[in-house]
């Protein structure tokens, strides 16, 4: 197979190890050997996570709660849209019999607005914007109910596995 008929994220995954003179046979066998290093490099990665300090600031409970279990990388995306919760105001929608909602707004010159649904038993929740869903990472929209609410912790179910 040709080298630019595959696609860009095929061509990193295999960086070093074929080249388009590769045959089939060793192609195979430097394929379990690309895997292998991505394995490597993820198990380095839960090491440091789990051995490294990670800084948060000392009033930030649910931060210090999710540095138990993300990875570094994970917890710095984390931060990232924590860090733009307090950009945001939110209003109390009516709600049905399951679902309260939360309209979430900016209070920035730009005017955005995200609809957000939470069970108030279960705190399984949802968000216009579907960063979770995507990402699999909290939106500052859903994170700025949870300050609203004074929810500290991260329950399981948005706690995705490797």
């Amino acid at each position: 197979m040709n080298t630019t008929g595959r696609g860009e994220g095929i061509n990193s995954f295999f960086d070093g190890f074929v080249s388009p003179t590769t045959y089939l046979r060793e192609c195979v066998v430097k394929y379990e050997q690309a895997l292998k290093r991505i394995m490597d490099r993820e198990s380095d990665e839960d090491f440091e996570s789990e051995h490294k300090y990670r800084i948060v600031k000392e009033g930030e409970f649910l931060l210090k709660h999710v540095a138990k279990f993300y990875t570094r990388n994970v917890l710095n995306e984390f931060k990232d849209e924590w860090s733009k919760v307090n950009f945001f105001e939110v209003e109390e929608m009516p709600c049905d019999n399951e679902y309260h909602g939360y309209l979430v707004k900016t209070k920035l010159r730009e005017h955005e607005e995200f609809v957000v649904k939470l069970n108030l038993q279960t705190y399984k929740g949802m968000c216009e914007c579907q960063n979770f869903e995507f990402v699999g990472i909290l939106c500052r929209h859903l994170l700025k109910v949870f300050v609203r609410l004074d929810i500290d912790t991260l329950l399981d179910h948005f706690i995705l596995p490797r």
